[in-house]
């Protein structure tokens, strides 16, 4: 998982592309926007690798390319992996649509892990067009395994995931966890 931030001197309407790109196997993928502008998202899954092993990525090169309607390009890299954390936590509650009031308090499972990392949490909205990223609660300890969540959510339905990171800004996220605010 990647987020990413990118600027155009002429403005963010015309970005045509903005790819990640690891040639020697080959791969690209295309970056997602999301709803804050000049920020992009990506996530790779195991399937998408054409059964190469995630693992056998560590050390090998990859790039970021961004291309915009006037034709100009930048490229930057080379990035590397240097861990791939393949352990995620497990979201408990709230899940499997559960009602809760506005604040809930997010509690989970973690791994055993032999590093140090930090949690964060994302809390989604369900609309009809779509999830909408309402929060994103970060540098979480480690030895935390719940969370209280201080802001007022809206009446709807919600998803949740409980994500780690490390110190290189490697991550892994959890499954989704569903719940309804009435």
């Amino acid at each position: 998982m990647a987020d990413i931030f990118i600027d155009d001197p002429d403005g963010l309407h015309d970005i045509d592309s903005l790819d990640f790109i690891i040639p020697d196997i080959p791969f690209s993928k295309h970056f997602t926007p999301t709803d804050d502008p000049g920020h992009f998202h990506l996530i790779i899954e195991d399937f998408e690798l054409n059964q190469i092993n995630l693992f056998d990525l560590i050390g090998k090169p990859c790039e970021i390319k961004v291309c915009d309607h006037p034709g100009g390009k930048t490229e930057n890299g080379p990035y590397y992996f240097h861990r791939i954390i393949t352990e995620a936590a497990l979201p408990l509650t709230p899940s499997d649509f559960q009602t809760v009031t506005p604040n809930p308090t997010f509690t989970w499972q973690l791994p055993q892990l032999a590093f140090g990392y930090t949690l964060y949490v994302d809390i989604y909205l369900t609309t009809p067009s779509g999830s909408v990223l309402v929060d994103r609660i970060s540098d979480i300890p480690k030895q935390h395994s719940n969370f209280q969540y201080t802001q007022t959510l809206i009446a709807g339905t919600y998803f949740w995931t409980v994500g780690i990171k490390d110190s290189l800004g490697n991550r892994s996220r959890s499954k989704e966890a569903s719940f309804i605010v009435p």
